[in-house]
């Protein structure tokens, strides 16, 4: 018998979730107004949008063990405080960039001890979202990797609008057996290893989610099987 792969979609109820849609990141416009002189001759890209609009935008471009942060969002990276030098590296933890706090465009809510972190190309972010929790992006679909172009560059969105995404790949592989559906809290940003993550206990105790499953039936035919599910267990 041909394996009968689930598909699955979740809502959180009692909970301000909304979908996240790459479709509006991509319309962002990329321009970078002045840029700095770079040590390199391959500086590469990623965009900061912070905020449900996506409203306030702040360039990543690393020049080598540099860092370039747009922190007013104005599109010129040649001020002074947007430089920022590596960490002293400690045995194999890759180059660290400590960035502090980020300000949305609102003058009030703050992102601190914005932290990115490379190894090799790939790259991890967190940030301590206030009255959120700390937003970190994981390689479920792929490592964040800057890119080469600001027309390419990955979109990652900080305190965005909420949706979920499944840990695991699910599958029925056998009679009678009883499997998980595990899934992420979060924000999509566009491109590979931009989900940014949200801890649970930012979630009311009350709130669920609830995944509708639908998986064929194993006769040819005959209608999916469905089953919905209440997620109330955290982890």
């Amino acid at each position: 018998m041909r394996p009968r792969f689930l598909a699955i979609t979740a809502l959180l109820v009692s909970a301000a979730v909304a979908p996240a849609d790459p479709d509006e990141l991509r319309k962002i416009d990329r321009t970078i107004r002045k840029e700095p002189a770079y040590k390199t001759k391959s500086p590469t890209y990623c965009l900061l949008v912070l905020g449900p609009e996506a409203k306030t935008r702040i360039w990543l471009i690393r020049d080598g063990g540099t860092l370039y942060v747009d922190r007013n969002g104005n599109g010129d990276l040649t001020e002074a405080e947007d430089k920022v030098a590596k960490d002293k590296p400690g045995p194999k933890e890759g180059e660290r960039f400590r960035l502090g706090t980020l300000v949305e465009s609102d003058g009030k809510t703050e992102h601190r001890q914005v932290g990115v972190k490379f190894e090799g190309d790939n790259c991890f972010l967190s940030a301590q979202v206030i009255g959120w929790g700390n937003q970190d992006n994981r390689p479920h679909e792929g490592w964040l990797q800057f890119a080469a172009k600001p027309t390419d560059a990955p979109v990652v969105h900080f305190r965005g609008p909420l949706t979920l995404r499944l840990t695991r790949p699910l599958a029925l592989s056998g009679k009678d057996r009883a499997g998980e559906v595990r899934a992420e809290l979060g924000t999509r940003g566009l491109g590979k290893g931009t989900f940014m993550t949200l801890p649970h206990f930012g979630v009311p105790a009350g709130a669920h989610p609830v995944a509708d499953l639908e998986f064929p039936h194993k006769k040819v035919g005959e209608p999916p099987l469905k089953v919905r599910v209440v997620m109330n267990h955290r982890c």
